[in-house]
Formats: structure tokens, C-alpha cells, sequence
């Protein structure tokens, strides 16, 4: 064969072709074609090689190639601007060589030999010092791969993320100092997102929620339905569409709620507002406080007030009455000095003669004229419920109703005769107010006892229970608060009160059990009277 020719694979048979020894097909070319063919080759490569590197060289992210032995065998001009290399000065050498701190150099071997023998990318930060100073830097290690699937070489990209990092460096302290400002504020705070779900409560927003698990993302809705009902809750929820809706803030200057769970009322303010938030688009923030404080402080001082002035016509009323029950005094006495009267006839006066004298008592302190000087002293609770039962007979006969006592044996109080009376008086005529005529009951009961609450204190319990009406759990918490009352035009709302007052001054204990259903209804009063010493004395 000719110098001039050589030998083409074709994939078919061709005019002027030969088959070799394994059947592939041959065509004879001329050197000046090959030449040709080479030359174009060569064109192209070039042509792609340029158009690589101006896109290397104009980028302002880093790229560059590692052999198989961590040498650098490509670094575009900005890699080369950061070094403040040439390429000449740089291609051929590893990390550590181009200057790189020695934990620097040894982490990017570790990557490039993970690399190879993954074949998979590795990505991680940075900080380096290089012409422009210590800088941070994103960078991605991959794999190059041969035409035989295995890895030649490691390429590189490295970006500047310095001024991104310094902005989240930024942000994360600003949300940081608001995340505080929020959690510090004496305001409950919670966020809700655009589909009405919780994003963010605040710690002091917690207690409200109550013991509701896993309170983040769950739907405000459910959650509100949870604490207050459904009717209360649905009407919420609309106030949030209509905020949402149109970013008219919604305030309320005051809102109630029981909570059965703690047996109590609280009081909140509260306003919600349309904000945007991170995930995009508008939420909601609600602010509430607490103002359960400051309610009752205000109850507290209109109830000072009503006692001011009630203490005022109280004082013009003693003054007024205190010269007839003198006088009335007087005439008992004088009618109890007959020697004609009948046993039974004098034991009711001398009973009206203490009611009066008591009535004096109060009337004095009422006037508040004389340092009351009344020591408490041992007196029979069983005689003394006897004798207002006896009093009060004839009122319970006109409604014909019962009065059960069962206070036989003798059971010693410590007490101001007075007031321990006033304290019977008053839960008698409540349960006499309470119950209806005819199928009315009222059942006093006295025992000596230890306390309830302080099994090692002796004392006295009474009971007073009837058959009434009940106290609907409304009003429970209100009972024996000054002028509270639900007997409308008959009850002036102080006779519990002054119950409360005087068993708190002998350090008595109080507490009331109720029904007002249908059919079961009544109420039971049940004092424990404490013996100063812990022991009865003896009765002869």
C-alpha cells in the first residue's frame, strides 16, 4: 500500500473498500484528507476551549480542577486574582503549597478523596484569607469522569457568600432581639398564619391556651372551640376572616370567660391585627392581657364605696333607733318584775330581752360611739339553735314548713354570745327565704368535731340544709360578697357577708354545698367553730 494512504473503518460496504482478516470494512484515504480532518478537529476543540474560558474567566465565582493527586490543573482568573498568582506560579500545586493554613489544606484532601471514591459532590463554608482579606466561601467539590466511567480529576466552584452571611448574621439578631421582645412583653402574643393556623405563642400566652397539646400549627379554630365552646369560638373565627379580609384591626376593651377548669372568671383585653409574615402572604397577631386584677380591684372599690355610704345611713338609722330600744328595754323589764306570769310567759320575755339587748349591741357598734370590749366566751351552740328556732317558729308556721333541730346534747363554742347568733339568724332566714311553703324543710344539725381541713383542731360543726331552690354555679364565686344577692327587692346582699366576716374573726371555716336541678335541689351551710385550746370544757 502507498505512504500516501491509510485505513478508515466504515460501517457498510463501499465502492473501492477491502475487507480485513475480522470482516471490518476499509476505505483508503489520502494523508492530506486526514491532515485536513485533524486540522478541523482541532478548530472546533479550540473554538469550545475559548468559549469555556471566557465564561471561567468573566464569572465572578472561583473554578478550578484537582488531578488525582489534589494539584491544581485549572484556576480561572478570579481564583488567580485571589490567590495574587499567575497561572504559571499556581497550576501544578496543592493547597498547602499555594498557601492555604494547614487545617484548610488537609480538610479540602479529605473532600477530594471523598469525591473519588464516591463519585459524588461534597459541598461545605469556609473562611479563607486572601487578597481582599478573610472572607466566607460556599464551595462545591464534584467528580470528572473519563471516557471509561472512572473519576480523571475533581472540579471545583467556590462563591463569595460573605455579605450573605454577615445580612443573616444581621437578621437572625433582629429576629432574635424581637423574638425577646415578644417573649419579655406583659402581653399575651400570638401569631396565626393565612389558613388560621397558630404559628407562635408568647410564654405568657400559654396559661390561656390552657393544657391544649401540641398548640403549633393546629387550627386556631379547633383550639378556640376547645376553650371557650363552639358559639363563642365561631364568632371569633369570623372576626379573624374579617381582619384578614380587609386589615381593619378589631379591638375589644374587655372580654369574659369562665374557666370550669379553674372555677373562676377572668377578663381579658384583646386585639388582633393583619401582619405579614415570613411563609408570605398576610397572617394575624393577637395581643390580650389579663386585666382579671384590675376588674376586681374596681369591683373591690365600688363595694368600699356602697359600704361607705351604706355605713353613713346606717349610722343616722342606730342613732335614730337607739332611744326606743332603751325605752323598750325598759318596759320589758318592768313586765318581766310581774309575779303573775307564767313560766313559759317569762322565759319569752327573757328571751325578747336579749334579742333587744343585741340589737342594742349592733346599734351601738353601728354608731361606733364605744371600743367594743366583748371577750368571746363558752356558750351552748345547741341551746342557743334551740332558742332561735323557738324565735323564728312562728314565721316558718305562717308558710308551713318545717324546722328540724337535732341539737340535744350540749356542744361548747367559744364566741361573742352576739355575733354567733347573728351568724345562725342569717342562715336560717336564707334557708327560709329559699325554700317554698308548704313542701318546705329546713334541718339544722350540731355535733362536737375536728375540723375538715385540720383533722388535729376540736370544735363544734353545724349544719344548715334545706330543701330550696339552690344556688345556680353562677353564682357561686359571688355569695358572700357585699350586696350580692338574688332575692331581688328583699335581700339587701349583706347577710353572708357579715357571716363570712365574724367566722373569719374566730377562725371558723365555711363551706357550701348546692344543687339546683328539679326534684334535687337544696342546700347545705357547714360551719366548723374551733376550740381555742383544743379542749371542750367541762359542762356541769
Amino acid at each position: 500500500m502507498p505512504d500516501e494512504q491509510a485505513a478508515t473503518i466504515l460501517p457498510r460496504e463501499h465502492p473501492g473498500s477491502a475487507k480485513s482478516d475480522d470482516g471490518m470494512l476499509l476505505k483508503s484515504v489520502t494523508v492530506a484528507e486526514t491532515e485536513r480532518l485533524l486540522a478541523h478537529v482541532s478548530a472546533e476543540s479550540d473554538r469550545w476551549k475559548r468559549l469555556y474560558e471566557a465564561v471561567l474567566a468573566n464569572t465572578p465565582d472561583l473554578g478550578y480542577l484537582f488531578d488525582l493527586h489534589h494539584r491544581f490543573t485549572y484556576a480561572n482568573d478570579a481564583l488567580l486574582a485571589l490567590w495574587g498568582k499567575t497561572s504559571d506560579e499556581a497550576i501544578g500545586k496543592n493547597c498547602l503549597e499555594l498557601g492555604y493554613e494547614p487545617w484548610h489544606a488537609e480538610m479540602h484532601d479529605r473532600e477530594i478523596e471523598q469525591v473519588i471514591a464516591t463519585k459524588k459532590a461534597i459541598r461545605g463554608e469556609v473562611p479563607f484569607n486572601g487578597t481582599n482579606g478573610r472572607r466566607v466561601y460556599d464551595y462545591i467539590f464534584f467528580p470528572v469522569f473519563g471516557t471509561t466511567g472512572e473519576v480523571e480529576a475533581v472540579g471545583g466552584t467556590t462563591r463569595d457568600i460573605t455579605e450573605i452571611k454577615e445580612a443573616e448574621h444581621i437578621l437572625r439578631g433582629r429576629f432574635t432581639q424581637q423574638r425577646i421582645l415578644v417573649d419579655e412583653a406583659p402581653l399575651g402574643v400570638y401569631l396565626i398564619d393565612g389558613d388560621f393556623r397558630i404559628q407562635q405563642v408568647n410564654p405568657i400566652a400559654l396559661p390561656a391556651f390552657g393544657d391544649i397539646p401540641d398548640l403549633i400549627g393546629r387550627d386556631v379554630g379547633e383550639v378556640l372551640r376547645i376553650i371557650f365552646g363552639e358559639e363563642f369560638a365561631d364568632e371569633l373565627v369570623r372576626i379573624y376572616r374579617r381582619v384578614l379580609e380587609t386589615g381593619e384591626p378589631y379591638e375589644v376593651n374587655e372580654y369574659i370567660r369562665f374557666r370550669a377548669d379553674r372555677g373562676v372568671t377572668e377578663y381579658y383585653e384583646w386585639r388582633v391585627a393583619r401582619v405579614p409574615i415570613a411563609q408570605g402572604g398576610n397572617g394575624l397577631v393577637c395581643y390580650f392581657r389579663d386585666i382579671s386584677a384590675r376588674i376586681k380591684a374596681e369591683e373591690t372599690l365600688r363595694q368600699t364605696e356602697k359600704l361607705t355610704a351604706a355605713g353613713r345611713v346606717a349610722a343616722t338609722v342606730a342613732h335614730e333607733i337607739n332611744n326606743p330600744l332603751e325605752s323598750v328595754t325598759n318596759l320589758l323589764y318592768l313586765a318581766r318584775s310581774d309575779s303573775s306570769l307564767s313560766e313559759e310567759a317569762a322565759n319569752y320575755l327573757a328571751m325578747a330581752s336579749r334579742e333587744l339587748d343585741r340589737a342594742a349591741h349592733v346599734a351601738r357598734q353601728t354608731l361606733g360611739f364605744y371600743r367594743d370590749t366583748s371577750a368571746p366566751g363558752w356558750l351552748d351552740a345547741s341551746q342557743t339553735i334551740r332558742e332561735l328556732a323557738a324565735l323564728y317558729s312562728h314565721r316558718l308556721r305562717e308558710r308551713d314548713f318545717a324546722l328540724e333541730t337535732d341539737a340535744v346534747n350540749p356542744a361548747l363554742v367559744s364566741a361573742v354570745s352576739g355575733e354567733f347568733r347573728q351568724v345562725m339568724s342569717n342562715l336560717l332566714v336564707n334557708a327560709a327565704d329559699a325554700t317554698a311553703a308548704e313542701t318546705g324543710k329546713i334541718h339544722v344539725r350540731v355535733r362536737t368535731a375536728h375540723d375538715w381541713a385540720a383533722p388535729g383542731r376540736s370544735g363544734v360543726r353545724i349544719s344548715v340544709a334545706d330543701n330550696g331552690c339552690g344556688i345556680a354555679p353562677a353564682h357561686f364565686a359571688n355569695i358572700f360578697n357585699a350586696f350580692y344577692s338574688t332575692k331581688k327587692d328583699i335581700g339587701t346582699g349583706l347577710g353572708l357577708w357579715l357571716v363570712r366576716n365574724i367566722l373569719q374573726r374566730h377562725h371558723a371555716r365555711i363551706k357550701v354545698r348546692s344543687r339546683s336541678q328539679c326534684e334535687q335541689s337544696g342546700t347545705v351551710f357547714s360551719i366548723f367553730w374551733p376550740n381555742p385550746s383544743g379542749d371542750t370544757p367541762h359542762i356541769d
